[in-house]
């Protein structure tokens, strides 16, 4: 009988550790894909429990972002296929290192060469087009930097040496690795499918999503021209002061609300897509510092009062400016044409900053793109107050005929009943 000392064991070496390694973080950053899976298909479809914190969240923005799909299903379903093949591997490589470490090797360093740019194109997205990074999708981003760390450690010879030894063993397991990333993705959209298919079937509970939610409350804004009585509809427009389709929006809406003033109110809402203010950008506007032209009509209101949507038209009309139209030396001239020296420091002001965004955020909320852009809300009274129903159709872009308007919104208030 062989003494202890003379037993075989496992060595721990470079392939061992890289597989710890590679289970340690792709598999909780499966768990949490799975979650974040979870939570946009609810957020999107109620907004009950435990998610309702997470309405009012960053993470609300990102996750209803146009980029948060990808050919109509959440980038959390390519998540988890991705971080599921990783667990695959690093179970294999940990169960057998001799065997299949060599492999292995080529394959975990693609996707962990293809999981870091990814999470490095959506952080920077994150960060410059929507104004932070969601807290829940670091724990993701800091998961792909652990792969490519355990992918590293797989290769000893070093990163180019790694992409360099190309063999055919190796171009076997890749595609039998997207095979089983593909067969993950389409067992996610059938799972997704049946649960919205339950949803909306006969027992479906009518429990509202964030996005309706957040419309049973719209935002406060200084700009109404409001319904000789309490509203049946309001017509929530989004504009950009730097946008001219918007101008001709807005006139549009003003006299089509003067001729139904017994039952539409029209709210205005900035909508700038000046990254200064928020998370949209367009170049043509950003160049034209349209933030800038919200944050004036803030400021007018405040210190000058009057009507509110003259202080609109009135900024609508500096389009004829010089580029960049809504410079602070524009905006310094208009304040002392209207004798409100005081402009630009009101319009310094962080508060009058967060009203803007919040139109923003609001707008992007509810699936709107770009400027201009309107919902159609239907209200009814319920109890003592007006209430929106929680929910509206969406209007984007501009030129729509009155006939589609008339029965777009015959549509919405046959909801009242």
């Amino acid at each position: 009988m062989p003494s202890p000392s003379a037993r075989i064991y496992r060595v721990f070496n470079a392939d061992a550790l890289g597989a710890l390694l590679l289970l340690f973080f792709s598999f909780p950053a499966l768990i949490f894909s799975v979650f974040l899976t979870v939570l946009k298909f609810r957020m999107e479809n109620r907004c009950d429990g435990f998610l309702q914190a997470t309405c009012g969240e960053s993470c609300a923005t990102a996750l209803s972002d146009p980029m948060a799909l990808f050919w109509s299903l959440p980038l959390t379903v390519y998540a988890t296929a991705y971080y599921f093949v990783l667990t695959l591997f690093a179970l294999a490589v940990g169960a057998w290192p001799r065997e299949l470490a060599p492999a292995a090797r080529l394959p975990v360093l693609v996707l962990a060469l293809a999981g870091l740019a990814v999470s490095i194109r959506l952080a920077l997205y994150s960060w410059q087009e929507l104004g932070g990074l969601c807290s829940h999708c670091i724990f993701l981003y800091t998961a792909s930097i652990g792969v490519f760390v355990a992918a590293l450690t797989l290769h000893q010879a070093g990163l180019v040496s790694g992409l360099r030894r190309m063999t055919s063993v190796g171009v076997m397991v890749i595609l039998v690795a997207i095979m089983a990333f593909a067969a993950v993705v389409l067992v996610q959209r059938r799972l997704l499918d049946q649960a919205t298919q339950a949803l909306r079937g006969p027992n479906r509970k009518d429990d509202p999503s964030c996005a309706q939610r957040a419309l049973q409350e719209l935002p406060a804004t200084n700009f109404k021209v409001e319904s000789d009585t309490p509203p049946h509809l309001v017509v929530a427009l989004f504009i950009d002061l730097a946008c001219s389709h918007c101008k001709k929006e807005l006139k549009f809406w003003r006299e089509y609300q003067r001729a139904h003033s017994d039952t539409i109110q029209l709210e205005i809402f900035h909508f700038s897509a000046d990254p200064a203010c928020g998370p949209l950008s367009v170049p043509d506007l950003r160049r034209n510092q349209s933030c800038n032209a919200a944050l004036a009509a803030e400021c007018l209101h405040d210190i000058k009062g009057g009507t509110s949507v003259e202080h609109l038209e009135r900024l609508f009309a500096m389009q004829s400016e010089a580029e960049p139209h809504f410079s602070r030396e524009h905006l310094a001239q208009l304040g002392q044409e209207l004798g409100v020296p005081d402009l630009l420091t009101c319009m310094d002001d962080d508060s009058v900053r967060q009203r803007v965004r919040r139109h923003v955020l609001f707008g992007l909320s509810q699936g709107l793109s770009a400027p201009p852009s309107a919902l159609l809300v239907p209200f009814k009274r319920q109890g003592r107050r007006n209430r929106s129903l929680g929910h509206g159709v969406r209007l984007e872009g501009s030129q729509k005929s009155v006939d589609y308007i008339n029965s777009t919104i015959d549509e919405v208030l046959s909801w009242r009943n």
